[in-house]
């Protein structure tokens, strides 16, 4: 979808029923910001393919998406809080691929598990033709050749089909061992089947409680069941500034002026798992509780005890 479509196509769409009452389903980009989510919701687009292919940075820089894991995360959490379903993939088997970058998903992962997974299970890239792989030879991998089920449907004595064919098989070049995607493979098994088989997807979920603090509550780990997080002003404040991604330096600046040094404050969201933190910049997972007329606030009440709490509930 061209980025032009949100300046004019989807406002448009969205402003006449007439035309929005019939659903769209849109390839787009997943370096969004909330107010192009939004409008994708508001439009009537319910499901959209946003190109996500990878939550590792060395893999997204591979495989040349010019986006980071954060804001494929962020991607995934409006598309949560919008109500728009995302088709994506975790690709595995890509050239000049490392051991940590494996590693590194599979601990993002349980962080993630209340947004929507990835359509499949977690797969190896395929060879198809007009692809970077294929039109780049001999760097990316050797012996390339149709899949065999051509020869099943075309007479090789007549055609060749190494000219007509779309997908292909190689050998890949500095790649891992199969055994390296083991645990990719498990966790987003295990993701897929939390929202298939659940009675409700897993959720991290925050809300205002009666004091105007935020208590957050966790259904991501199965084992443990629900806890929840009751946040003090001090923690309350900095998490209303983590809706969206936000550089760090610049969280510092703006706060530790009002209500003192935060750095504990930041270091136990990432802690606790409800904040990622990438080259400077911090994001939190929480999505907010869907009522309608409910807005984060800025206002700060006033400094109460240090710490992050947390209490488990059946």
């Amino acid at each position: 979808m061209p980025n032009e479509f949100y300046r004019d196509f989807l406002p448009v769409r969205a402003a006449d029923p007439s035309i929005s009452q019939t659903p769209l389903f849109m390839e787009i980009k997943s370096n969004l910001k909330r107010e192009q989510v939004r409008l994708l919701a508001e439009a009537n687009v319910p499901g959209v393919q946003p190109g996500i292919e990878s939550l590792s940075a060395n893999l997204l820089k591979l495989l040349r998406k010019g986006v980071s894991p954060l804001m494929n995360v962020y991607c995934l959490k409006l598309m949560r809080e919008y109500k728009v379903s995302p088709v994506w993939n975790v690709l595995l088997r890509i050239p000049g691929e490392r051991a940590a970058d494996y590693d590194e998903m599979a601990q993002l992962i349980p962080k993630i598990v209340h947004f929507q997974p990835p359509c499949g299970s977690a797969r190896e890239i395929e060879m198809h033709r007009f692809s970077p792989y294929f039109e780049e030879g001999s760097h990316w991998a050797t012996n390339r050749r149709p899949l065999p089920i051509y020869k099943l449907i075309y007479p090789e004595h007549c055609i060749d089909i190494s000219r007509i064919a779309y997908f292909f098989e190689a050998d890949w070049n500095d790649v891992l061992a199969a055994s390296a995607y083991d645990e990719v493979r498990e966790r987003v098994d295990e993701w897929r089947h939390a929202w298939r088989e659940g009675v409700e997807p897993p959720s991290l979920i925050c809300q205002v409680s009666g004091d105007g603090t935020l208590l957050i509550t966790d259904t991501r780990c199965p084992v443990r069941g629900a806890g929840t997080w009751k946040l003090n002003e001090r923690e309350s404040m900095v998490y209303r500034k983590l809706r969206d991604p936000t550089r760090i330096a610049a969280l510092h600046a703006e706060l530790t002026p009002r209500i003192g040094t935060i750095e504990d404050i930041v270091d136990g969201f990432v802690e606790n798992s409800l904040a990622i933190r990438e080259s400077g910049r911090i994001l939190g997972l929480a999505t907010e509780k869907e009522r309608p007329n409910e807005q984060y606030s800025g206002d700060f009440v006033g400094a109460t005890r240090p710490g992050l709490t947390a209490s488990a509930s059946a």
